[in-house]
């Protein structure tokens, strides 16, 4: 597959002059999307953090901080929310401090049968995402 992508987006073929002016980011979501296509999901973290304390993020300094912030702690969920992905956050890990932490299966367009199904049997596997658990507020 990785041949198949490098000679894909060396030719323009995907997208072609389509792609000419547009973001960076929108053709390497494009092939990112022939690559993930033969899976059913594709897992990634949620987040690339544990929770954030409550005013973490507009306690940046401004607005670019911020920014940077929002990028850095939910860099997956981004793509496929840009890309129109359908993804779903299971909350499979808890910290110390009893918070969660989810796996982010993202399916094909339209998979979101596939994606469903697929979460409910991992519900099933672990015995239930939450149970009695719920983050202190």
């Amino acid at each position: 597959m990785g041949a198949y992508v490098t000679v894909v987006a060396r030719s323009g073929a995907y997208g072609g002059s389509r792609n000419l002016g547009r973001p960076p980011g929108q053709f390497a979501t494009r092939l990112a999307l022939l690559v993930a296509d033969e899976f059913d999901a594709v897992p990634t973290p949620t987040l690339t953090q544990p929770p954030r304390p409550v005013g973490w993020f507009v306690d940046s300094g401004g607005p670019e901080e911020t920014f940077e912030r929002m990028k850095r702690f939910a860099a997956f969920p981004a793509v496929y929310n840009v890309g129109g992905q359908p993804s779903v956050n299971l909350p499979l890990h808890w910290t110390e401090e009893g918070l969660p932490l989810g796996v982010m299966p993202a399916g094909r367009f339209g998979g979101e049968g596939t994606l469903i199904s697929l979460s409910a049997q991992i519900e099933a596997a672990v015995g239930g995402f939450w149970g009695d658990r719920r983050p202190a507020m």
